[in-house]
């Protein structure tokens, strides 16, 4: 529940950031947005959560070790900071995740609206081409 509601908050803060709306308007748009692409989320959750189980695997060989050289403490340590590492690096991942998947339905949005303001037969958003974050952002 809690990472559900960490995602449709970021898909709040990307539609709010990237269409320059309004709050009430971004959050519509955010919120619907993320049950639009509910399926490509889960997929990312389920990828991100297997990467930090893989990612948190060293604890429990350090505190094994530890435990067998006496030295209980350090290992305990090492092992918080390891925690604290992989959940600022699955914070930061989930978020450009997000981030990603919001820009790619965005602008196949604008493509389908063009087509069909033309009558001409839009894509699925599967067939377009996953587009790279940063594209068509300028710096000022």
């Amino acid at each position: 529940m809690l990472q559900t509601l960490r995602l449709t908050f970021m898909s709040v803060m990307v539609a709010i950031s990237r269409d320059r709306t309004g709050p009430i308007a971004s959050t519509r748009t955010g919120i619907a947005f993320f049950f639009d692409h509910l399926g490509k989320f889960m997929t990312g959750v389920f990828v991100l959560f297997v990467s930090s189980f893989i990612m948190l695997l060293p604890a429990i060989f350090i505190l094994y070790i530890g435990e067998q050289l006496g030295i209980m403490l350090f290992a305990v340590i090492f092992v918080a900071v390891l925690f604290a590492m992989t959940w600022v690096f699955s914070a930061l991942v989930e978020n450009m995740y997000v981030a990603q998947i919001y820009i790619w339905a965005y602008q196949w949005n604008v493509k389908r609206e063009e087509a069909l303001e033309n009558d001409k037969n839009p894509t699925k958003l599967e067939d377009e081409e996953f587009s790279f974050m940063l594209e068509d952002v300028f710096e000022t």
